[in-house]
């Protein structure tokens, strides 16, 4: 396969409609043009080789253009901690195809809930989920990640006030007290006025 037929055939797959493109076997499998169709989208992944799905470059090339191309990567690299990182960094919700041995690692768990605040649905050891400084990126980023939070975190001011700061609706998911809480519910409403809703009734007349 010439450098000028490549070319062609990469201006003109990258042109389809991804849903509809239908790869053959000699693409499917060939380094270059996988690797190039990655780069400009993550998700090409999905229609490489198994053999390209474990190629290291080319699974960083897709992971770092779109982070959920993760779920097409095989087992042995969704436990290779920079493939991880780099996924993750790209967007926080690839931390739910990332393998339990990475999920482990809080600097991975960081990275991920700092992209995506909601990410924290995907953080499940029990340990983790009880680390304030995961779960205040968390929120801070993201205030809706609240409703995640262990209830202990619900009672706990400085976590609640993260999370209403960043999205006022998230007085949904804190503790009963903090809807009766003045500081709590006007920060709630300073950034968003329909937070009112989910505040004790005394702040609704």
């Amino acid at each position: 396969m010439t450098d000028n037929y490549k070319d062609m055939l990469l201006e003109f797959i990258t042109k389809q409609d991804l849903k509809t493109c239908i790869f053959t076997h000699s693409i499917q499998t060939n380094y270059d043009i996988m690797l190039n169709l990655v780069k400009y989208n993550g998700r090409y992944l999905e229609d490489a080789s198994d053999e390209l799905q474990n190629n290291k470059e080319v699974v960083l090339a897709a992971v770092t253009q779109n982070g959920l191309a993760l779920k097409n990567v095989t087992k042995n690299l969704r436990s290779d901690k920079e493939v991880v990182l780099a996924a993750v960094q790209q967007n926080g919700l690839a931390l739910e195809y990332v393998l339990y041995d990475c999920r482990s690692d809080k600097e991975i768990l960081l990275a991920a809930v700092k992209q995506n605040g909601l990410a924290f649905e995907f953080v499940h050891y029990s340990y983790l989920r009880s680390d304030k400084e995961i779960l205040l990126a968390a929120v801070q980023q993201n205030g809706l990640a609240l409703k995640y939070a262990q209830e202990k975190f619900r009672r706990d001011k400085e976590v609640v006030l993260a999370a209403v700061q960043q999205n006022g609706l998230a007085l949904k998911y804190a503790q009963e007290k903090f809807r009766r809480d003045k500081e709590v519910v006007l920060a709630a409403v300073q950034q968003n006025e329909l937070a009112l809703k989910y505040a004790q009734e005394k702040f609704r007349r």
